[in-house]
């Protein structure tokens, strides 16, 4: 296993050490001039080709190594476009039937005020979540399964429904 794991290690190094200078300039066509920006999508190039190493065809030519390097960068891209499109609620939809109508205050203050009864973790996936990582991303980073993740996501659902519900009741009561 170890040594499968070092010929992977090895393939990715030397895939970077042909190829960063070419992700790095797509990713500063990407940037519009800012350093920080490029910097960030060189990074998250950088995981999603590790992620997608495998996709690599062994014996791949320099042209279909960068054909393929350029793909790789585009997906990040795209993704990125994806999270963006979807800022003030990035949650797959879960919670469009939950939250009240944005014009109305807040959504983050509306959220914060539903999530009183997450735990910690809970709300750190939540925070994921409105900024638009994915499952898997979001396992990665919190060092869980991504199954964990899914099933936290559920219970954030349900927990901020009830939240919710009860808020609405209130204020119907006091009204």
């Amino acid at each position: 296993m170890t040594h499968t794991r070092d010929v992977r290690y090895d393939i990715f190094d030397n895939l970077m050490e042909r190829h960063s200078k070419l992700i790095r300039k797509i990713c500063w066509r990407h940037s519009s001039g800012s350093e920080a920006l490029c910097n960030e999508l060189v990074q998250e190039c950088y995981i999603y080709i590790w992620f997608h190493l495998q996709s690599l065809h062994r014996n791949a030519t320099a042209i279909q190594e960068t054909a393929w390097i350029a793909w790789q960068c585009r997906s990040v891209f795209s993704h990125r476009r994806r999270r963006r499109s979807r800022d003030w609620l990035p949650i797959d939809g879960y919670l469009a039937d939950v939250l009240p109508d944005p014009t109305n205050s807040s959504v983050r203050e509306q959220i914060a005020e539903m999530s009183i009864d997450l735990n910690e973790s809970e709300r750190c996936t939540l925070d994921m979540m409105l900024k638009g990582y994915t499952v898997e991303e979001t396992a990665i980073m919190q060092n869980i399964k991504p199954d964990s993740v899914k099933k936290q996501r559920q219970r954030i659902v349900r927990k901020m429904k009830q939240t919710y519900d009860n808020i609405t009741h209130l204020s119907q009561v006091v009204k």
